[in-house]
């Protein structure tokens, strides 16, 4: 969920690299204010990703600086 709305998509490694696929989303509008910008930053995010890690049991996605 990201917030509103529920989304999923795909993802494969492709050795150590991780593939996410087209993310799909319900289009449910938010009446809680910055939920809909705080949903759209989320899936900008995910265009960004260029790596990933595990630390614990949580997934962290990486940008081109390695940064979370």
């Amino acid at each position: 969920s990201g917030g509103c709305n529920s989304f999923g998509g795909t993802w494969r490694l492709d050795g150590a690299k991780l593939v996410l696929g087209e993310v799909a989303a319900t289009l449910m509008a938010c009446a809680e204010p910055g939920a809909m910008e705080q949903e759209r930053a989320l899936f900008q995010a995910f265009d960004g990703v260029r790596g990933w890690r595990v630390r614990g049991e949580s997934l962290q996605l990486l940008d081109a600086g390695g940064a979370v």
